[in-house]
């Protein structure tokens, strides 16, 4: 009896961490934002989302990667509010596409692709403040954190989701793509360190090979 209580005791324990960890946090609407992992935030320019090739034209089905900062409208993205804490990410200068996770999938390891606007829970994300302007971004139709997969940030690493754990890997920054600042609710105003290079020169970004 004993271990059964203390069984449902860590279950009702872990079960609170996770709803802490999904609490929703508002985001700007309409403005365009680089998103940044905090495994390179402070120290390169690189870890930014990206699509391979620097498209023009965004086609359905790219991945998500994270690349050096340019120039292309596809690093830039903008958030648009559904229901409930979440949001949609609509790409760079286009209308009808969106983030989404491929095929509705909820298995580890699922790519962050691009798609036609459709409005589905895996075109849905709920971003979470861990302070300091670093957030965790949940989708909802799996519930999982999206991450750099294998922990690594060099270009070319894709974008998938995850298992909510923790680790810079699966922590973003949101960097208004105007004024090059952080965004960070906490202090009611975007910040930004004084070590952070936000710039789009001398990018070595080539072609569309990864």
């Amino acid at each position: 009896m004993r271990r059964i209580v203390l069984t449902i005791g860590i279950f009702l324990i872990l079960g609170g961490l996770n709803l802490n960890a999904q609490t929703p946090t508002e985001i700007p609407t309409g403005k365009k934002f680089y998103i940044q992992s905090a495994m390179n935030y402070g120290y390169n320019n690189g870890g930014y989302w990206d699509i391979p090739g620097k498209p023009t034209d965004i086609k359905k089905g790219s991945n998500i990667q994270v690349w050096n900062l340019d120039d292309g409208h596809d690093r830039e993205y903008i958030f648009f509010s559904t229901s409930n804490g979440y949001y949609e990410i609509r790409i760079g200068n286009t209308r009808g596409s969106r983030i989404d996770i491929q095929g509705g999938k909820t298995a580890n390891g699922t790519s962050v692709k691009t798609w036609d606007h459709h409005g589905k829970a895996n075109q849905n994300f709920l971003f979470h403040h861990m302070g300091n302007g670093r957030f965790k971004i949940f989708d909802r139709n799996s519930g999982k954190a999206i991450c750099l997969a294998g922990r690594k940030n060099a270009n070319g690493t894709n974008v998938h989701i995850w298992d909510d754990h923790n680790g810079p890997w699966m922590e973003w920054y949101l960097i208004d793509a105007k004024t090059k600042k952080v965004y960070n609710p906490d202090s009611g105003n975007a910040t930004s360190r004084p070590s952070q290079r936000v710039s789009t020169k001398g990018s070595t970004k080539k072609g569309t090979k990864r």
